[in-house]
């Protein structure tokens, strides 16, 4: 897979991840993998997928005003199985594409 406008991938959660979701909540929206690095190699992430979500969610709201929930821009976290064997995290936020 490559990447395009609706679709990225980062090898972890940082500050250029929380800027690739917050440029889908103000454009059509799209899918970022946490755990895969931008050449495509699969690094998957560590620990509980829940907690993870969790950590996501609430570091992307507090960096975020106002909340973006409220405004009919949302996002959210699915967990698929796994990619290559390794645990990854999908994030979809804005218009689903």
């Amino acid at each position: 897979m490559f990447e395009m406008q609706t679709f990225e991938r980062k090898r972890e959660y940082n500050r250029k991840a929380q800027n690739t979701m917050l440029s889908f909540l103000n454009t059509d929206g799209g899918i970022l993998y946490i755990g895969i690095a931008d050449d495509g190699s699969v690094y998957g992430v560590d620990g509980d997928i829940d907690e993870l979500a969790r950590s996501i969610t609430n570091s992307f709201r507090d960096s975020v005003t106002p909340d973006p929930s409220g405004y009919g821009r949302p996002f959210l976290i699915a967990t698929p199985p796994t990619v290559l064997f390794q645990k990854v995290c999908m994030l979809v936020s804005g218009a689903i594409p």
